[in-house]
């Protein structure tokens, strides 16, 4: 049974999905896919900045329903508001979808309720006493986006982090978007541009050596994603004369590209690419780059090397050690053929992920006797 036409048991207990930061909205549509196999309901409590900044996520996410609350966050008082109306809720589990930062923390604390907290950055949530001594107190259960970040929490504290589970924030169903297409074999690479979490100088250095076996009037560089080096790396580009071969895709007034563009270029495009930093450990063992989880749910082949494939179990074009040139001419050269059969591997992978993931928060639900 497919994803499309697989019905929802129907509801016994009630979530309130709650994210007080700006940001990790692009976890909802999974997150609410998975508590409803559970037969748990959620209504989500999202920042209003998150609509502010990137528009339009009911109508790329219409399985979400009318279960969206957007709320201001701006004052003191509007976080003991929003305390009361997730109270006045009466929800039989919490759920934190970023649960490490010392406000939501603090925030989180004041409820005796069971609840679940999602942890995206392991670092963070190390530094937070109050968050180690809620999770050593079993007030709250913690949830990851990837068995290799759980299995980090566990070896750091075996007893403490026993119980944490894995989900994931790959889509159930691809955003309702119309894809930005191009004649082009096209490369996208998303989020925002930061050099010191993404190393884009790998790609200007590999362009010389692809363009000797390609025609540069056949391929693009598609940058998706706004960021603190966008405009610097816009300024290296053109130094080396390569507009033509990249596009950056136009920001809105607040410094974003767009929901809406953003994930229809990412359908437009034949490949995603990741730019973990080669040599970089971080995002193999306790950090997640959501670049994976978005190939999964979009069905877009991503090119990374087999360290990173590896450690996430992914269909990939792959290159070992710091060959990245040839990961690229080998998705630059690929056949219509071999390209379909990747797709049709990242649908298999998809489904099994998902299914993972629903054992996963089964797991922390019985633990709260709400299985």
């Amino acid at each position: 049974m497919t994803l499309d036409d697989a019905g929802y048991p129907e509801p016994r207990h009630r979530a309130a999905v709650v994210q007080l930061e700006a940001v990790h909205e692009e976890c909802i549509p999974a997150l609410v896919h998975l508590l409803r196999l559970h037969a748990v309901e959620p209504r989500v409590f999202l920042s209003q900045r998150i609509r502010t900044n990137r528009p339009g996520l009911r109508q790329r996410f219409p399985e979400l329903g009318d279960c969206i609350r957007f709320v201001p966050l701006e004052e003191p008082r509007d976080w003991s508001r929003l305390a009361r109306r997730v109270r006045r809720y009466s929800p039989d589990v919490v759920v934190l979808n970023t649960f490490q930062n010392a406000g939501p923390v603090s925030w989180a604390s004041h409820f005796d309720l069971p609840m679940l907290g999602v942890v995206h950055n392991v670092t963070l949530l190390e530094d937070n006493e109050l968050a180690k001594q809620m999770v050593e107190e079993r007030r709250i259960r913690l949830l990851t986006l990837a068995p290799h970040v759980t299995a980090h929490l566990m070896r750091t504290d075996p007893r403490r982090y026993s119980e944490t589970a894995t989900i994931t924030s790959t889509f159930p169903r691809r955003p309702r978007v119309r894809p930005h297409r191009s004649d082009r074999r096209t490369v996208a690479i998303p989020g925002g541009v930061n050099f010191a979490s993404r190393d884009y100088r790998q790609i200007l250095d590999a362009v010389p050596s692809i363009l000797e076996s390609v025609d540069p009037s056949s391929i693009r560089f598609t940058i998706v994603g706004g960021g603190g080096d966008r405009q610097e790396l816009e300024e290296i580009v053109a130094a080396r004369g390569y507009d033509d071969l990249f596009h950056f895709v136009e920001l809105n007034e607040t410094g974003f590209v767009p929901g809406g563009p953003y994930y229809s270029h990412l359908l437009g495009a034949d490949f995603l690419l990741p730019l973990v930093p080669p040599f970089a450990d971080a995002f193999r063992t306790y950090k997640i780059t959501s670049a994976i989880p978005t190939s999964l749910g979009l069905g877009l082949p991503a090119i990374t090397d087999r360290w990173t494939a590896t450690v996430y179990d992914l269909p990939a074009v792959t290159y070992t050690d710091n060959d990245i040139a040839g990961g690229l001419l080998r998705a630059m050269t690929m056949s219509a053929d071999e390209l379909a059969d990747l797709r049709q591997q990242l649908g298999v992978r998809q489904e099994h992920e998902l299914a993972r993931a629903q054992r996963e928060l089964g797991f922390a639900l019985d633990r709260l006797a709400l299985g």
